[in-house]
C-alpha cells in the first residue's frame, strides 16, 4: 500500500473535495476558510507528501511565523511511514535546518519550509505548488510581492497555489476578499473557494463570526465534542454504531474490489478458552472487510488448532496486528510469531488516550467515521460480524467511565476486530511495512 493510499483512505469528505481541485489543478488559486481544528493543518501534510512521494517536485510552504513553519516541519519529521520515503543517501542528509527547513526524498522531491519573518532570500526557486498557511496573518505586501510572484516557472506552467486560512479581523483584508472572488465562478484571479465548516454553521464572516467560533470550540464540552463530529455521545446503552451506516458498508461491497495483490491486514482477538472464542477478520489494503470468522482454539501452543489462522495468513499475505496487553496473547505469543510469515505486530492499543475516552472508545470513534462516511465496505458473508456491529453498546458505568462492550452473554470479538482493521490501515501498517515499525512511535 502506498502512502498515498493511505493518505486518501483518511480524508473527510471536505479535505478530499480540496485535495482532488488543487492536485488536478481546477483553479490558479485554491483558498480554504476554516476554523481552529478543522482538519487545515493535516491536510497541508497530506497534499505535501501526495505530491512530493509521486514525482520529482519541489514544494514550497509559507506561513507568516517561524513557529508555524517549523511545527509542520517537524511533524511530517517524526511522521514513521513517511521516513522509507526520504533521501537515504550518506551524501546528502534527509532533513536540514539551513538555510530554510527542508526535507528530501529519495526520488528528489524538495519541500522547503519558509517563515515570512526571516530574512532568508527567497528567490532562485521553481516551484511545482506552493502551500500558504495561517493567511490570516499574511499582509498583503508580503502576499502580493513575495508569495505569489514565486508561482511563476520559467517555460512552464505557473505553479499552483493553495491558501490556507480561518477568519481574517477585517473584512478587507486581502485574503478573504481572494475567498469571496473564489465563491463566484468563473472570477478575474481564477480562484475556487472552500470552507471548512463545523456543523452547527456558524457564520464565518467578520469579527464577530470568527470569535463566536473559536469561543465555541474553546468552550466545548465532551458531549459537544463528540456531537459536532457526529460520534454518538454515550452512557444510556445505546447503539454505539449506526445500522444504516453498517447496512451501507455492506451495501457498497464489490467482490471485484478487493484487491489481494500488496498483502493484508490480519487482525486478531484471542481468546484463552474458555468461553470466548478467539476471532480474525481480514481487510485489503483499500478498506475491503472480507473474511472475518470465530473458532474455538484452547491455546495457540497448539499447531493443529491455530493452523486455520496460519493458513488465511499464508493465503492472503496477512500481517496479523494484535493487541499486546491481551493476557491471552501473552500465553502464545512466540509461537505465532513463527509460524506466519508475513509478520505479526504487537500494538498495546490500551496505550492510545484522547480526549474523553480510554482507548477502545477513541478506536470505536474512528471506526463509527469510517463507516459513516463509506470509507470501508463489509461483505455481507460476514453475518456474525455485521451482527455484533449492531450489538456493540456503549454504557457508564457507577463511576463515570464508558464501556463499550457488547450485552452481557454476548460476543464482540469479531465488531472489536473491524475496530482493530481500522486503525492498522490509518498507521500505514501492511505486511511490508508492519513488522519493521516501533508499535510505539505509531500509536497517538
Amino acid at each position: 500500500m502506498t502512502l498515498v493510499d493511505q493518505i486518501e483512505f483518511f480524508l473527510d469528505a471536505n479535505q478530499a473535495s480540496v485535495a482532488d481541485a488543487f492536485l488536478r489543478a481546477l483553479a490558479r488559486i485554491i483558498v480554504v476558510l476554516g476554523c481552529r481544528g478543522s482538519g487545515k493543518s493535516g491536510l497541508i501534510r497530506a497534499i505535501i507528501l501526495m505530491l512530493a512521494i509521486s514525482s520529482r517536485k519541489q514544494i514550497l510552504y509559507f506561513s507568516q511565523s517561524n513557529s508555524n513553519s517549523l511545527d509542520q516541519f517537524q511533524k511530517l519529521c517524526d511522521d514513521a511511514t513517511l521516513k522509507s520515503y526520504l533521501l537515504s543517501s550518506s551524501d546528502r542528509e534527509p532533513y536540514t535546518t539551513k538555510p530554510v527547513p527542508t526535507l528530501r526524498f529519495s526520488n528528489g522531491s524538495e519541500v522547503l519550509f519558509f517563515s515570512l519573518e526571516d530574512n532568508v532570500s527567497k528567490r532562485g526557486f521553481h516551484p511545482h505548488a506552493i502551500l500558504v498557511d495561517e493567511c490570516q496573518s499574511i499582509s498583503e505586501s508580503s502576499w502580493s510581492s513575495v508569495v505569489y510572484p514565486m508561482r511563476i516557472r520559467l517555460g512552464d506552467k505557473p505553479a499552483p497555489v493553495l491558501c490556507f486560512g480561518s477568519t481574517p479581523a477585517t473584512d478587507g483584508h486581502w485574503f478573504y476578499r481572494l475567498y469571496e472572488d473564489g465563491l463566484k465562478q468563473p472570477n478575474k484571479r481564477g480562484a475556487k473557494s472552500f470552507a471548512f465548516n463545523i456543523e452547527n454553521s456558524l457564520s464565518f464572516k467578520g469579527p464577530q463570526g470568527r470569535q463566536a467560533l473559536d469561543e465555541a470550540r474553546a468552550n466545548m464540552s465532551q458531549d459537544a465534542f463528540d456531537c459536532e463530529f457526529r460520534l454518538i455521545p454515550g452512557g444510556r446503552g445505546d447503539s454505539f454504531f449506526r445500522s444504516a451506516d453498517i447496512d451501507a458498508c455492506v451495501a457498497a461491497y464489490n467482490p471485484a474490489d478487493v484487491d489481494l495483490s500488496r498483502g493484508t491486514i490480519m487482525t486478531l482477538d484471542p481468546s484463552l478458552g474458555t468461553s470466548d472464542p478467539t476471532a480474525y477478520t481480514i481487510m485489503d489494503l483499500k478498506g475491503n472487510i472480507f473474511h472475518s470468522h470465530s473458532i474455538p482454539i484452547k491455546t495457540l501452543k497448539d499447531t493443529e488448532q491455530v493452523q486455520e489462522i496460519v493458513d488465511k495468513a499464508k493465503q492472503y499475505k496477512s500481517l496479523v496486528v494484535v493487541e499486546s496487553n491481551a493476557s491471552a496473547w501473552m500465553t502464545y505469543a512466540g509461537s505465532l510469531k513463527l509460524l506466519v510469515p508475513h509478520g505479526v505486530m504487537e500494538v498495546p492499543l490500551r496505550s492510545i488516550a484522547t480526549k474523553g475516552g480510554d482507548a477502545k472508545h477513541a478506536l470505536c470513534k474512528q471506526l463509527a467515521w469510517a463507516m459513516e462516511n463509506r470509507r470501508i465496505r463489509i461483505n455481507p458473508e460476514c453475518t456474525e460480524l455485521i451482527r455484533q456491529l449492531k450489538n456493540i453498546r456503549d454504557y457508564k458505568t457507577p463511576n463515570g467511565n464508558i464501556q463499550i462492550r457488547a450485552p452481557e452473554k454476548e460476543h464482540d470479538d469479531e465488531g472489536l476486530n473491524a475496530v482493530t482493521c481500522v486503525e492498522a490501515l490509518m498507521r500505514g501498517w501492511t505486511p511490508y511495512l508492519g513488522p519493521s515499525i516501533n508499535p510505539a512511535e505509531g500509536l497517538l
